[in-house]
């Protein structure tokens, strides 16, 4: 759970305009079920808010982005041994930048890039070491365009831009492939590919342990091979369609408790959201607000907890909310959703046992809760915070905030909320 634990100072901030600016909007003379009125909300939401309609293009962009990922492969089917997913939104051409190469945002603009998903993994000990030790990685990158003729002209003319960016480039063949076009460095173990079907363009960028055009060359061939039948599976929406995309077409959303009480999470992606300094630019690390994955995008995520990585899908999970760092886990049965709360609070309990650095703290969850779990997490000099798990039949949410009465509130305004919506 560490790669994920470190929490943004922005967070904290937003949290606290939330608690201070907001008030409950529970409607008076609606009944609850018993018992929770007894809970200490604060000033948290306890029954859904409604689903606001789309109405903008930017809106339509992320979500048509976040559908994406059932369009795009895990490269854990490639190389098993990857780990460490970095995900992120494309939504629009500068949220392509410290994904695909900066000579690329100008070139998508010129095509009507409409929306993207992207999708990294290597076999490293964390995202640092990415771009410092030797390491497998495969980022898979795929990005919708009006039409086909739109996605060909735009991967041809960013290869030819990113091949006239650095001295000493080559083209190479990918064997199987011959319409795709890549490049390599002689001497520099990485391997850039791109390559359109039908309207979508898609992105590869590869690295090995050694420079070998050869072996970087077949692992593009099997990524494409994997991942380009997959786009077939994917209906994309037309960019005069994307304000009419629902926000929250499975009622996910509206079971979480939102950023700011009262007011709806809309779709959003902030560069200033970042998990990690200066490298999150370069590996595509973000944070997203607003957002329901659906089974890719969870795969993507979640595949590494599982005990069989090579078996999509074992956890039982089927959809995922997510605000900032929080997020709602929505699985296809309570029984599953049980066997993956406890197992997670298994082994968070015997992380904090086992502790040698005292980063992990177990602290009180809030008083009427019946299954949750909050523990106090102070990792590498970044600002303590608590986090909370805690589970409602098939569903299971995680709450962060920075002191112990605000996490509790929270908490246990988020179970409220499960149990109103059931």
């Amino acid at each position: 759970m560490r790669r994920s634990e470190r929490l943004p100072r922005w967070v904290t901030a937003l949290f606290a305009v939330g608690l201070v600016t907001g008030c409950t909007s529970t409607v008076p003379g609606t009944p609850e079920p018993a018992g929770l009125g007894v809970l200490d909300v604060g000033g948290w939401d306890t029954t859904p808010l409604p689903v606001p309609g789309n109405g903008k293009t930017s809106y339509g962009r992320i979500v048509e982005s976040a559908r994406l990922a059932d369009a795009v492969i895990n490269p854990i089917d490639v190389i098993g041994t990857l780990g460490y997913a970095t995900p992120a939104l494309v939504p629009t051409p500068l949220a392509s930048v410290g994904i695909l190469a900066d000579v690329a945002r100008p070139i998508l603009t010129e095509y009507g890039m409409i929306a993207g998903y992207s999708m990294g993994a290597n076999d490293t000990g964390g995202e640092r070491s990415t771009l410092a030790a030797k390491s497998r990685m495969i980022r898979v990158t795929v990005l919708s365009f009006p039409d086909a003729g739109a996605a060909t002209a735009a991967a041809q003319r960013i290869e030819e831009a990113d091949f006239a960016a650095g001295a000493g480039n080559e083209p190479v063949t990918i064997p199987g492939h011959e319409g795709a076009h890549s490049h390599w460095r002689p001497g520099v173990p990485t391997l850039g590919v791109y390559t359109a079907h039908g309207s979508f363009l898609v992105a590869l960028y590869i690295r090995l342990p050694e420079p070998d055009s050869t072996a970087l060359a077949a692992v593009a061939a099997s990524t494409l091979d994997k991942q380009l039948p997959q786009l077939d599976t994917f209906t994309p929406t037309p960019s005069g369609r994307l304000a009419d995309l629902p926000l929250d077409p499975d009622g996910v959303l509206r079971r979480m408790v939102s950023m700011r009480p009262g007011q709806w999470t809309y779709p959003s992606l902030s560069r200033r959201e970042n998990y990690i300094d200066e490298v999150s630019v370069a590996i595509g690390m973000r944070l997203n607000g607003g957002i329901v994955f659906g089974p890719g995008g969870v795969d993507h995520l979640m595949r590494t907890e599982q005990t069989d990585p090579t078996a999509p899908g074992e956890l039982g999970i089927d959809r995922m909310a997510v605000t900032g760092v929080e997020t709602l886990y929505r699985f296809t049965d309570a029984s599953k959703a049980r066997w993956y709360y406890q197992a997670l609070v298994d082994a968070i309990a015997r992380q904090v046992t086992s502790s040698t650095d005292g980063d992990r703290t177990v602290i009180a969850g809030p008083a009427g809760v019946p299954d949750v779990f909050c523990y106090r997490i102070e990792f590498h000099g970044a600002d303590p915070y608590n986090r909370c798990y805690l589970l409602d039949g098939r569903y299971m949410a995680t709450v962060i905030g920075p002191d112990e009465t605000f996490t509790r509130q929270r908490a246990a305004a988020q179970y409220a909320l499960l149990v109103n919506t059931r």
